[in-house]
């Protein structure tokens, strides 16, 4: 028992002596750089201001002549508004951009108009020319483009309020009115970052990334 102080001080001045060459000789932190992804990071995160759009009724887009196809052609890239990505050294696959996508859905189902009106000729028509290509004939793409446009409107919750339009009688009362969305001001996103990533793809395909659920183009190519 009488050892016991004798111990405890040797435990004490054993410690100190380890602290103290730890303190005078750090061992150096290991390093993991080896490790990283070496992406580069997007340009900048933060999204330009809204843009404040008034609707109207655009004639461009509500002629169906086969006259006024380009005009909703001119809505996407030259290509289709894809975003092509190198998936092997061999072969450039296409991702999709939803708002081209969506714009796409809203072509088939005008063609489809065309050709029950006779304008158009039936005819395959696809979109991006890929292996998934998909066909205007096919009633499915036309069912698909339906439930995927509901979707598309409900995600991006417009929550404009949009007044209705009035006709008046000559005492001042209100014969009729109605809501058309005309002459209503929204507050647009700025979607310049989209068409800017789908262009410089079609330049040259962007490297292949760790796409994850959720990816949009701004947290991956940034605005």
């Amino acid at each position: 028992m009488r050892q016991t102080p004798f111990c405890i001080f040797a435990i004490i001045g054993t410690i100190f002596s380890l602290a103290t060459i730890l303190y005078l000789f750090p061992i150096p932190k290991p390093s993991f750089s080896h490790l990283m992804c070496h992406c580069s990071a997007p340009s900048t995160l933060t999204p330009p201001p809204r843009i404040r759009t008034t609707f109207q009724s655009i004639t461009a887009l509500e002629d169906l002549s086969e006259e006024a196809d380009t005009n909703w052609a001119s809505l996407a890239t030259p290509k289709g508004g894809f975003l092509r990505v190198q998936y092997n050294e061999s072969y450039v696959q296409l991702w999709g951009i939803s708002m081209f996508h969506q714009l796409h859905c809203l072509e088939m189902i005008r063609m489809t108009l065309q050709k029950e009106m006779g304008i158009k000729a039936k005819g395959n028509h696809h979109h991006g020319g890929g292996k998934g290509a998909e066909h205007e004939d096919d009633p499915e793409h036309i069912t698909h483009c339906f439930s995927y446009l509901a979707q598309a409107l409900q995600c991006a919750g417009d929550s404009t309020i949009e007044k209705p339009w009035e006709a008046h009688s000559r005492q001042g009362y209100i014969k009729v009115d109605g809501v058309d969305g005309l002459d209503i001001v929204h507050q647009c996103k700025n979607t310049d970052h989209m068409w800017k990533a789908a262009r410089k793809s079609e330049e040259k395909a962007v490297e292949t990334w760790e796409w994850k659920e959720g990816d949009e183009i701004e947290n991956v190519f940034g605005y």
